[in-house]
């Protein structure tokens, strides 16, 4: 119970700047406890974390701590760090490596095998948004195109489909096809409760591409 309350603790302290590096150490001063307690879910949900928004100093660290997460997880059979969380940090090491192709193939191999699990909703695909961002970049659209549709069929609510529908037309170059996502794009927001600088940079930087007035 003790281990628990300090990786909430720990996951809480991350998740605002202000107390980002004290959630740090104290996650990565649980993890060998976690382990040798056999606690595999604790230790991979800590692992996780410091894996994400601030990566490990070294890409070579990037990839031990992981390795180690996925062992983790595997050991506690939650999917959901094994696979989805696994191949998402191997795709952003690649990125961080400026290795695109490396990237959308982590992400590629992560969505092949996440879809032998039975899920729905929101968590159905959880690597779409990812991997759509990574075409766009490629500029493989018809690709983007797919998984848009793919998420619809998921019924996948909040701002996923729209701001990729959005920035998709965007970068056809195509602001009469992007005014009906925007629209939801805005009725989104007004119900999403936080905010991204990540995601203001996508949806603005997509805007800025097809020339749409400054004040829209």
């Amino acid at each position: 119970v003790r281990l628990t309350a300090l990786v909430e603790k720990g996951l809480a302290l991350t998740d605002r700047w202000s107390t980002n590096p004290d959630g740090r150490a104290l996650l990565a001063g649980l993890i060998d406890e976690a382990e040798k307690l056999g606690e595999w879910v604790l230790a991979a949900r800590a692992l996780n974390d410091l894996v994400q928004d601030v990566p490990p100093a070294s890409p070579a660290e990037h990839a031990e701590m992981l390795e180690r997460m996925r062992v983790n997880a595997e050991r506690a059979g939650f999917e959901a760090l094994a696979v989805a969380a696994y191949f998402q940090g191997r795709a952003r090491l690649a990125v961080r490596e400026g290795d695109l192709g490396a990237a959308i193939a982590a992400l590629e191999e992560g969505r092949d095998r996440d879809r032998g699990f039975l899920r729905h909703g929101r968590r159905a695909d959880y690597h779409a948004v990812f991997l759509a961002g990574l075409y766009l970049e490629a500029g493989e659209l018809d690709r983007v195109e797919t998984i848009i549709a793919d998420l619809r069929a998921l019924r996948v609510s909040g701002l996923a489909v729209p701001g990729l529908a959005f920035h998709l037309a965007c970068r056809r170059r195509d602001p009469a096809a992007a005014e009906q996502p925007l629209t939801e794009v805005f009725a989104a927001l007004a119900e999403q409760a936080w905010r991204s600088g990540s995601q203001a940079y996508d949806l603005i930087s997509g805007a800025i591409f097809a020339g749409l007035p400054l004040l829209r």
